[in-house]
């Protein structure tokens, strides 16, 4: 027909991308082979800085032309000194050209960073306008949300700052994930808790406007997981503080275990005034777990972070408790505000149930509420809870499973006043958490 704009069908279509592609391809063939060839050779020079751009331009994540560039710049800031920020300033401006076209890409972000250190004088207070602009276009693009974070200590800026910038991200957008996870990293910074024996890392009235804040985020849209997993972070337990489980001596071998994992040269062990050199059983650097032979009959000093326990060596069981297992308990009561606050938290959650009872992340966040007010209490309103949500978030049943046998297990451990017997058998545990504390009784029946 004439006069008609001739329309092509799908197969020639298909066929003429494929010509493309395998140009395309064996372009880039080329080049590595010539580049590679090159580097073999020893070449350091600017036309392998100009053969690799190319490449670097088409596909800035080979991350093996971004080490060959290294080289040769290295080299060439080597023959010519003067002119060393002038070719790390050109290399910074061809990591700025290949993030526009990928902003994603681990090799430019890294390459950036790493040409910057190498400047007298990096602009590194202009990163951060940079990182302005490319969380505009993406506010969710984790690689620069890690720039960023390297970027802010080297120009100086402060938490304070950074802290604001996080709060107008997510006044931009709330369904944030990298900005909640930066407020994480520095509010224990900006509002560090002065109470050290807390496990809580954030000052209590600043833990309250936050968890305000999130909560004024989550209920906005529940089905959006960012929030709740920041209020998952402040409802949390926190890092407990180092502590001695107990030392445990039974013919002749000694077992130091601790609540975290620690390297050997934490713990010290002395017999009188002397320090003993142990000769630890092979393992892993860092363990909660630390075993080896020691000489019986001998009264041994076991010494971490500040905290000492005495201990005699016998061929019969022997066993003495630390500060991590007397009085034990996972959950740490909430002071009085704190409790008023997590309450109106868990009504609120109440509430929401009552018009989305499916809803995942509330379900989730009301267990994590109640075992933050009291476990004991809530123990089978938590367990129930879990059930619920095997069958409401089916692809994570086993997740759901595993948490109700640490709980089973927490609780088992802080009723134990003898360590001779422990009966689990009337649960069906998914998996066995916390091992260290349960090597210390005779028999575990599971």
């Amino acid at each position: 027909m004439h006069g008609r704009l001739k329309v092509k069908t799908t197969a020639q279509q298909d066929a003429e991308k494929q010509v493309e592609r395998n140009a395309k391809l064996g372009a880039y063939r080329q080049a590595m082979s010539a580049i590679l060839s090159r580097r073999g050779e020893g070449k350091k020079d600017s036309k392998q800085l100009m053969m690799t751009s190319q490449v670097l331009h088409a596909n800035p994540d080979i991350h093996t032309l971004w080490n060959i560039r290294r080289e040769c710049v290295l080299a060439l800031a080597v023959e010519s000194p003067s002119d060393k920020d002038k070719l790390w300033s050109k290399e910074v401006e061809l990591t700025q050209q290949c993030l526009m076209s990928n902003p994603k890409s681990y090799g430019a972000w890294h390459h950036r960073c790493y040409s910057l250190d190498q400047m007298s004088c990096p602009p590194w207070q202009n990163e951060l306008a940079l990182c302005d602009r490319f969380l505009s276009m993406d506010e969710r693009n984790f690689h620069c949300w890690d720039y960023r974070q390297i970027a802010a200590k080297k120009a100086g800026q402060t938490p304070e700052k950074e802290l604001e910038f996080t709060m107008e991200r997510i006044n931009t957008n709330f369904s944030n994930y990298s900005a909640w996870h930066y407020r994480s990293k520095l509010l224990p910074l900006t509002n560090p808790n002065p109470d050290k024996s807390s496990c809580q890392p954030i000052e209590e009235s600043v833990h309250h406007q936050e968890l305000d804040l999130v909560q004024n985020a989550a209920f906005t849209d529940p089905d959006d997981s960012s929030a709740w997993l920041y209020h998952t972070w402040l409802v949390g337990r926190g890092q407990a503080k180092l502590a001695i489980l107990y030392a445990k001596v039974e013919k002749g071998v000694l077992t130091v275990a601790t609540n975290r994992a620690v390297s050997s040269s934490d713990i010290s062990v002395r017999i009188g005034e002397e320090v003993v050199t142990m000769e630890w059983r092979k393992g892993m650097k860092w363990r909660v777990e630390w075993v080896a032979e020691v000489p019986l009959h001998q009264t041994m000093k076991i010494e971490l972070n500040e905290e000492e326990i005495d201990i005699k060596s016998s061929e019969e069981r022997t066993y003495v408790l630390g500060s991590g297992f007397v009085d034990l308990k996972f959950d740490p009561e909430p002071s009085e505000e704190t409790t008023k606050v997590l309450k109106e938290e868990l009504d609120n959650c109440e509430q929401l149930l009552e018009m989305e009872p499916d809803s995942k992340w509330t379900n989730y966040t009301k267990a994590m509420l109640m075992k933050a007010l009291d476990s004991n209490k809530h123990f089978d309103a938590i367990l129930g809870i879990y059930e619920n949500l095997k069958m409401i978030d089916s692809m994570r049943k086993n997740y759901y499973e595993d948490q109700k046998s640490k709980l089973i297990i927490e609780k088992a451990l802080e009723r134990s006043s003898d360590f001779d017997f422990l009966d689990l058998s009337a649960y069906k545990l998914s998996k066995i958490y916390y091992k260290q504390y349960l090597n210390l009784f005779v028999e575990v029946k599971f």
